[in-house]
């Protein structure tokens, strides 16, 4: 990388080299100004404007180096080599996505219920719930034929401008990321109904969709790659849950798993983001120094440039009231971490549980939760539907006042916050923000109703912003 960053200021300041007098330093770098820059560094004879031009030539020839023993390797430095064959039209998973992305996007689906087919523990909702995720998965046959078509396809290979190198645009993706929810919500019920077999063969799909999102020799390919194929697994988890102590069927799923299962390929991305960035490097060699933007060119100076400080606050245009704590209802969130003595994996849990029964809570109530953290990692903890004031962080009063819907609760530590619930009665989702602890059990609902007390579960967990306070 330094050896493509000498070259890119190699390539901006090399028709702006002259050799002139003695002068002062360039000063610090502009990066609106990079062009007066680069003409101030040619024009200084300081030791130090010596050294960097001395490392920007090195840098050139560096560079040439890396690029032949990189050649020598097979890594591919030619944007044209990242273009995989077209298979037949019968073999191609592509075109099924392309048209998938075209349905999603003049016809969506229905929010709630997607919403739904995407949770974790599907399995352990409401009736109702399993009832609406049954009828918007069978009224939306046009996505999972889609979805069905191109996962029984052994190839897919997208026509991408390769040419635009690390702005390569993408855009099938996100619905390769909703197809492998609505398998695993459809797998799931399928299970659901004592159809085990029939469930692990359609979850086996979900590894199918993380090979083909995968293929791309790009870093993100990988790692949407990734996260299917971890959704894929959690979706055999849940058929395993069903079927509880079940051998055969244990059995069926560690032998579907060690045969589907993609080997998807670290090495393989990052070889193909050399070629991306020896195209992002050829744009600024024959774009003027302003398009250094392109590439974020901050980075570029970041270790000589100074820490960032934070813009002035905007000027304070109302007064926050503080909430009257008085008779508030005191909420203990624990945040916690527990290991499986079964398999060894890991679980958040909030208050020894993961994925807590529902908190509850009174139409007008106002609560005071305390957040204590005992995990070694910090947590952002989303609440839906409401805005609270922090009121202090380990003890520590909190100032100014501000009104959040999410708060850092870091490792080891303790927050409260004061929050009134209104009138909009229903289940109001909250949860850690990084989606992975969400998923892995930091998830919960506050239940609020005119009584305070248990409610059925609707399935509905709200996630609706209030109007700003």
């Amino acid at each position: 990388m330094r050896a493509f960053i000498g070259l890119c200021w190699l390539t901006i300041g090399a028709a702006l080299m002259a050799g002139c007098g003695k002068s002062a330093p360039p000063g610090k770098l502009d990066l609106k100004d990079v062009d007066g820059y680069l003409r101030r560094l040619n024009a200084s004879q300081t030791a130090g404007s010596k050294a960097i031009r001395a490392q920007i030539a090195q840098a050139s020839r560096d560079l040439t180096a890396q690029l032949l023993a990189a050649k020598t390797e097979g890594i591919p430095v030619d944007p044209d080599q990242l273009q995989r064959p077209i298979p037949p039209p019968a073999l191609d998973a592509a075109p099924d996505y392309e048209r998938l992305m075209a349905i999603l996007r003049t016809k969506p689906l229905d929010r709630r219920a997607g919403m739904l087919a995407g949770e974790a523990r599907l399995s352990e909702r409401a009736p109702e719930v399993l009832a609406a995720v049954r009828r918007m998965l069978a009224k939306r046959q046009d996505v999972m034929g889609l979805i069905r078509s191109a996962t029984d396809k052994p190839q897919c290979v997208f026509v991408r401008r390769w040419s635009l190198g690390s702005m390569v645009l993408m855009p099938e993706f996100a619905p390769m990321r909703e197809a492998a929810r609505l398998l695993r919500a459809e797998s799931c019920l399928i299970a659901k109904d004592g159809r085990d077999g029939e469930a692990i063969a359609e979850q086996a799909r979900g590894f199918r969709l993380a090979e083909q999102a995968g293929s791309d020799p790009t870093l993100i390919s990988h790692l949407v790659g990734t996260y299917i194929d971890s959704i894929a697994l959690a979706g055999m988890e849940d058929i395993l849950q069903m079927a509880g102590p079940n051998a055969q069927i244990a059995d069926l799923v560690r032998r579907t798993v060690e045969t589907h299962r993609p080997r998807l390929s670290l090495r393989r991305a990052l070889r193909g983001e050399v070629a991306c960035m020896t195209v992002t490097m050829d744009m600024l060699r024959r774009s003027p120094p302003e398009a250094m933007s392109l590439l974020q060119a901050d980075t570029m100076a970041i270790a000589n440039m100074p820490a960032y400080g934070a813009p002035p606050r905007p000027s304070v245009r109302r007064a926050i009231e503080p909430t009257n704590t008085v008779g508030a209802t005191p909420v203990k969130v624990d945040i916690g971490v527990t290991q499986s003595s079964e398999d060894g994996s890991f679980h958040y849990t909030i208050n020894g549980r993961s994925f807590p029964k529902p908190f509850l809570a009174k139409l007008g109530e106002t609560q005071i939760w305390t957040i204590t953290n005992s995990t070694p990692w910090s947590h952002p903890v989303h609440l839906h539907g409401f805005f609270f004031l922090v009121l202090d962080k380990n003890s520590v009063p909190v100032h100014p006042l501000e009104w959040k819907d999410t708060v850092s609760v870091p490792f080891k530590e303790t927050v409260r916050f004061i929050v009134r619930f209104d009138d909009r009665a229903g289940s109001w989702m909250f949860h850690c923000h990084i989606l992975d602890h969400a998923e892995g059990g930091l998830m919960g609902t506050v239940q609020l109703s005119a009584t305070g007390e248990a409610q059925p579960d609707t399935g509905i967990m709200e996630h609706v912003h209030a109007a700003t306070p």
